[in-house]
């Protein structure tokens, strides 16, 4: 009916059959990931669970992003860690699990990998692949009146990235 009416739109259908939904409970979920107390404030030369801090890339109030070392392999790697300002704040700390979750399951070129930690961890963070380049937000202060074609690719890529958040729900 939707081509019919003219529509340009894909006109497709899916079909779920969902057979069992795992139990969840909330309180063994919390308590899952409210065993990793918060870390501390980390800064370049500190060491955490046998990670090099190299450098902070990106602050802000809910968290910090750091390129780090692994003392024992030398691979570089970039650390995600929670704001201390948010350490009682139960629906953020699930959102921070859940995050580092979702980077576990999701595999695209166009979404950062989240990396299993070799050794068992101290304290709430995670662990993504390192990204060579540089951020949005410097792009535009190096491009403040683009062409339109560069905007256009980069705004295709990042459109990827989120079609690949919603098809996995």
């Amino acid at each position: 009916q939707a081509v019919a009416a003219g529509s340009h739109d894909d006109v497709t259908a899916q079909l779920i059959a969902i057979r069992q939904i795992p139990a969840r409970h909330e309180k063994e979920i919390f308590s899952r990931i409210s065993q990793l107390p918060f870390p501390p404030y980390l800064g370049p030369g500190m060491s955490l669970d046998g990670y090099l801090i190299e450098q902070e890339i990106h602050s802000s109030h809910t968290s910090q992003i750091f390129r780090v070392r692994d003392q024992h392999s030398a691979e570089l790697l970039m650390m995600k860690t929670p704001s201390l300002e948010l350490k009682d704040n139960r629906a953020y700390v699930e959102r921070f699990y859940r995050e580092e979750w979702a980077g576990k399951h999701i595999q695209s070129p166009w979404v950062v990998k989240v990396i299993e930690p070799l050794r068992k961890r101290s304290f709430l963070y995670y662990l993504m692949e390192p990204l060579s380049g540089i951020t949005l937000r410097e792009w535009i202060r190096q491009n403040p009146q683009p062409e339109p074609a560069p905007v256009v690719e980069l705004i295709q890529k990042v459109i990827a990235g989120i079609l690949v958040f919603h098809r996995l729900d």
